[in-house]
């Protein structure tokens, strides 16, 4: 299955994280934790991708680690980083590419019948619906 790099990330575990904690039949189960696998492997992937496009446009300090941005008070912003001068749309460019980047991960979507007769909210559904079949 061919996945977009945007859907590969950390909420993507978080959500895969609520559907590995039901119980559900052993065949299920077994073939849920390989997908798990095969996931966190691509993140895995990603993540080192998406390193490289910031280390590439992201300001540094004098040791090496990325620049966070600060706000008005100049506290630093977890999460946001200075982008180098002349950069940020150059910057923008790469990240739109990158979330446009499939990477094939070697997963096949689950009937939900596999699950048998578990009770799940159906926001999981449309989170992540290219895991699932009827």
């Amino acid at each position: 299955m061919k996945l977009k790099s945007n859907q590969l990330n950390v909420n993507l575990v978080g959500r895969l994280n609520k559907l590995v904690n039901i119980e559900m039949p052993i065949n299920t189960s077994f073939r849920l934790a390989k997908i798990v696998k095969e996931i966190n492997a691509a993140i895995t992937i990603i993540e080192g991708k998406k390193a490289v496009i910031y280390n590439k446009y992201i300001m540094k300090d004098k040791s090496g680690k990325l620049v966070l941005s600060k706000d008005k008070k100049k506290n630093p912003i977890p999460g946001t980083y200075e982008v180098a001068e002349g950069k940020k749309e150059e910057l923008n460019k790469a990240l739109i590419k990158f979330n446009e980047e499939e990477i094939e991960v070697n997963i096949s979507p689950i009937s939900i019948k596999e699950f048998g007769d578990i009770k799940v909210l159906p926001s999981l559904f449309m989170q992540i619906p290219w895991l699932f079949s009827e």
